[in-house]
């Protein structure tokens, strides 16, 4: 009897600054220690994670939209935002139908373990919110 392992597929899309990116290559590093795949935004994977910046209101809009977009593109996915404006904004997250976690910017680095959570224990109804004050 073979046992066969699922292999998830994800994609990281950032927003913002240098510190951004970082994080977010921290983030799939994490993932694929995990056993997940990378694979380009462009093409349909099982979880997307979204970085998120919030230094004019104008990327706060960019972000919502881009999370939106992410969910339409491919309805079954699971949709992590992370990054500040989800820390300044996560209600504004959780209410947009498709996320399923809201990840502040102290809980960051646990993404690729909520990730996997979230990949082997199934999505629930209404998205996880984990986002701490910032002190």
């Amino acid at each position: 009897m073979s046992s066969t392992k699922q292999t998830f597929t994800f994609s990281a899309l950032t927003l913002g600054c240098k510190v951004n990116q970082y994080e977010s290559e921290a983030i799939a590093e994490g993932l694929e220690k995990l056993g997940f795949v990378q694979l380009p935004s462009s093409t349909p994977c099982a979880l997307y994670i979204l970085n998120t910046c919030t230094v004019t209101a104008e990327s706060d809009r960019k972000s919502r939209q881009m999370a939106r977009r992410l969910i339409q593109k491919n309805p079954g996915a699971a949709v992590i935002v992370t990054g500040c404006s989800a820390q300044n904004s996560p209600d504004s997250f959780a209410a947009i139908e498709g996320v399923s976690a809201v990840v502040g910017n102290r809980q960051k680095l646990r993404v690729a373990e909520i990730a996997k959570e979230l990949m082997t224990c199934g999505r629930p109804a209404t998205p996880v919110v984990d986002v701490p004050d910032l002190e």
